[in-house]
């Protein structure tokens, strides 16, 4: 956190000691609506705007910082991330199109989870009920996990500038990614059901690791300083 404040700060001072008055409003905070609906959404964000065609973001996030129903409460995390735009022409006065490359780093913590598998060496998933279309899983497992999740982005979104003043901007955007899981799992306990288990013996660690594409899409509300 403090990390993040002084970063704040910097771009405070870049603002106050600037040059250029090509950009009315240089600085800009902004939150996502999402949270409400995720709790594994990042939903803060800092924006400096260096000129007409290029600014800088950096947002992150804690788990469940909002109150969040379907939470999983005995995990925690945070995500850190930053981010490059790159306006093209206005559309209109009050709306502009840009292209934006995104990093970030999500890591979660899970404290006394349940896992599964059919056998002594599948791949394990992470389940509320241990019972899968009504058969009690064969292998019971439970422990900790570490995930670490990055996640490069290609984005491409629309702000909206409300009122003459274009203090207020909605942002929608939309893209794809690709995303690296590496998942580490501390096994503390395993209970076998419908067969005897002859593998490793408490505690041991599982990893696994997961490449894939994902799509995303958002919407920020920003005000500009």
């Amino acid at each position: 956190m403090k990390i993040f404040l002084n970063i704040l700060f910097i771009i405070f001072w870049l603002n106050s000691f600037s040059q250029s008055d090509s950009v009315k409003n240089k600085f800009a905070v902004a939150i996502s609506p999402m949270n409400f609906i995720s709790p594994n959404e990042d939903g803060l964000f800092a924006q400096y705007n260096l000129n007409e065609k290029i600014s800088f973001e950096l947002g992150g996030g804690i788990y469940n910082l909002i109150k969040h129903p379907y939470a999983t409460y005995n995990a925690y995390g945070f995500t850190i991330r930053s981010g490059i735009k790159r306006y093209t022409k206005r559309i209109r006065e009050n709306v502009r199109f840009y292209h934006e490359i995104l990093v970030f780093y999500r890591q979660m913590q899970y404290i006394d989870r349940h896992y599964y598998n059919d056998g002594e060496y599948s791949i394990y998933e992470t389940t509320d009920d241990l019972s899968i279309g009504g058969t009690r899983v064969k292998i019971e497992k439970r422990g900790d996990e570490i995930k670490n999740v990055i996640c490069v982005q290609w984005l491409g979104g629309r702000k909206y500038f409300i009122e003459k003043t274009q203090h207020f901007i909605f942002d929608c955007y939309w893209g794809i990614g690709i995303r690296v899981k590496l998942r580490e799992i501390s096994i503390n306990e395993v209970e076998s059901h419908l067969q005897p288990y002859t593998g490793t013996i408490p505690p041991f660690k599982e990893e696994i690791n997961q490449v894939f594409f994902s799509l995303q899409s958002g919407i920020k509300i920003a005000f500009c300083f």
